[in-house]
Parts: structure tokens; C-alpha cells; sequence
């Protein structure tokens, strides 16, 4: 990621680490609490399983795993199943998918923050934006509960926190309407994503764009 000839290595290192973290905090930990906020299911993301494909700039364009470790609830149909962990609550199965997404993402954030100073906490946080956005939005296209899935993406974020993840943000919720007057939910970042710096628009979940 660092060798590639992507546009964000030329608008300064804040904006390199910003962009790098965003990468692989989706590509570790957001994809993953869109399983946990939705389907009450987390698949192991951990250094000796997750694999990233990197498009042209160097960014993440595609995710698989190695491992087949699953962690479902008791509810849940595979629950019981060969390699199948069930955990006792929805917290445990946070906990569970927790471990590896910080051991994986853990020493990436050292090596970003070693090339660029940009700082780790910044970064952390940029991480649970990345959790919280898809676990707040996703459940509205599945057709679920968007309330719900926030607190599993918290839940996540708890899992995160107490894995040593050092987050101070979590950013907010606004009140929006589709143009069919439906209300929903529409996540605002806790960090800036620096995007805007890159000579593009603020992204939609902007701290810095009042939409009130």
C-alpha cells in the first residue's frame, strides 16, 4: 500500500494514514459488524486468515478468507455445527470477532503511524467510524432494525476496547428522510475521514457538515 502510485500519497501524510486506515479498517472491522449488526454472525478476520486484494491505488478492493471459524448465537441454525463456535450472547460473539480484527489491524496502525506520524488514536477512531457507519446503515437495506444494529456495532466497538483498541470517538446519528418521507438513521462520523482534503466533497457522514 505504502509502494503504490495512488492519488493519496500526494496530499501529505495525515491524508496517506487517513486513507490507509479507512482501507483496511473496512476491510478488517467494517465488513465484519455488518455481519455481527445484521446477521448475528462474525467470521474470523485474523492475520493467518483475512486476505486483501489492492486495486491500482493501493487501496483495498477485495477481502476473502483463509479460516472457516465461524461464531454464531444460539439462536442461530448453524449453532452446534462441526467448527462452529456458538457464543452465549451477542457481547461474547462480539468479543469473539473482536480478537481478531485488533490482532490483525493492531500492527498495521503501528507500521501507518511509524511511515506518516499520523496519530494512532486518530486512526482508532477512523476504525470504529468504519464499524458504526455499515452497522447503522446496513440493517435498513436488509430490512431490519437500525437502532439494533448500532448497539451491535457498539457492542463491537466495547469488543474492541477492551482488546486495547484505544477509541475516544464514536460519532452520532442524524435524523433524515428519504423522499418518500420514511425517517432513518444517517451516521456522522466521530472522525474526520480527511477526504475533503484530497480536493474532493465531504463525504455524507462529514463531522464538519451541519445538516440539520
Amino acid at each position: 500500500m505504502l509502494a503504490s502510485k495512488g492519488p493519496h500519497l500526494n496530499h501529505g501524510p495525515a491524508v496517506l494514514g487517513a486513507r490507509l486506515i479507512g482501507s483496511l479498517g473496512y476491510a478488517a472491522a467494517g465488513r465484519l459488524g455488518i455481519a455481527i449488526a445484521v446477521a448475528g454472525q462474525a467470521y474470523d478476520t485474523g492475520p493467518a486468515s483475512l486476505m486483501m486484494r489492492l486495486d491500482d491505488d493501493g487501496l483495498v478492493q477485495q477481502i476473502a478468507v483463509r479460516s472457516r471459524r465461524l461464531a454464531v448465537l444460539p439462536s442461530d441454525p448453524l449453532a452446534g455445527s462441526s467448527g462452529v463456535t456458538t457464543a452465549e450472547d451477542l457481547p461474547a460473539l462480539a468479543a469473539w470477532a473482536a480478537r481478531g480484527a485488533h490482532d490483525t489491524l493492531a500492527p498495521l496502525i503501528e507500521r501507518i503511524h511509524a511511515h506518516t506520524r499520523y496519530g494512532k488514536v486518530a486512526m482508532w477512531n477512523q476504525v470504529a467510524d468504519s464499524v458504526l457507519g455499515p452497522a447503522t446503515k446496513s440493517p435498513l437495506l436488509a430490512g431490519g432494525d437500525q437502532e439494533a444494529g448500532r448497539a451491535a456495532g457498539q457492542l463491537f466497538l466495547d469488543a474492541l476496547v477492551a482488546e486495547g483498541a484505544p477509541i475516544r470517538r464514536r460519532g452520532t446519528v442524524r435524523f433524515a428522510r428519504t423522499e418518500l418521507a420514511v425517517q432513518y438513521l444517517d451516521p456522522v462520523r466521530g472522525m474526520c475521514c480527511l477526504f475533503y482534503r484530497q480536493d474532493e466533497d465531504k463525504c455524507g457522514g462529514c463531522p464538519l457538515v451541519d445538516k440539520t
